[in-house]
C-alpha cells in the first residue's frame, strides 16, 4: 500500500485532500487582462505596447489555466485536521545501501537508524516523507521509481511527537 492509498484508508478523518487556493491565479489573470487592456488603450511606443501584450497575455494564459486547475482540484494538498496544519510532500533520493539500510529500519520500525541517511542527487530509490508544516505528523515510505511513479518497498511509518526530532534534519 502506498502512502495515498494509507491516508484515504488508514488516516481517514486525521488528514484530508484539499484543492488549492484559486486566489493567486485569480489575481494573475487580473494582471493579465489589465495589461493587455493598458496595451490597447494607452498611447505608447510599439515596443512597450509589444512587450505589454505579451506580457498581458503569457499571465492571462497562465491565470486561466492555473484557476482552472486549483478550481477542479487537480492541483491539490493534504490538511492536517487536529493541528488545522497543511502538509507537505518531500522526496529524498537515496544511494542503494542507503534505500536498503532505510527500508530495514522502517520494517524493524527503528527510527533512530534514519539520522545517518545521506540523500544523493539523483537515483530510482527514493524516500517519500508526507509531513505537517507544524510538525506535529510525518509519513515516510521507502519506494522505487517506476516511470514518474513510486513502487512501495516499506511499510508506511507514522511519526509523531518527539520521534519527528530524528528526522528533522532530513524535513529541513
Amino acid at each position: 500500500m502506498n502512502l495515498n492509498e494509507y491516508i484515504t484508508t488508514q488516516i481517514n478523518g486525521k488528514i484530508e485532500r484539499r484543492g488549492n487556493s484559486p486566489l493567486t491565479p485569480i489575481i494573475i489573470t487580473i494582471l493579465g487582462a489589465a495589461l493587455l487592456i493598458a496595451a490597447y488603450t494607452l498611447h505608447t511606443s510599439d515596443t512597450l505596447q509589444t512587450t505589454l501584450l505579451t506580457l498581458g497575455f503569457i499571465f492571462a494564459a497562465v491565470g486561466v489555466v492555473w484557476t482552472v486547475l486549483c478550481v477542479t482540484k487537480t492541483l491539490w494538498h493534504y490538511y492536517y485536521l487536529p493541528t488545522s496544519s497543511p502538509m507537505h510532500d518531500k522526496t529524498l533520493y537515496l544511494s542503494t545501501e542507503d534505500f536498503n539500510y532505510c527500508t530495514e529500519a522502517l520494517e524493524k520500525g527503528d527510527i533512530k537508524l534514519l539520522k545517518t541517511l545521506s540523500p544523493v542527487v539523483s537515483s530510482n530509490t527514493v524516500l517519500r516523507i508526507i509531513y505537517s508544516h507544524d510538525r506535529s505528523i510525518a509519513l515516510l515510505q521507502t519506494g522505487r521509481m517506476d516511470t514518474s511513479r513510486i513502487e512501495a518497498s516499506s511499510p508506511v511509518v507514522t511519526l509523531m511527537g518527539e520521534d519527528l526530532a530524528v528526522i528533522s534534519s532530513l524535513i529541513h
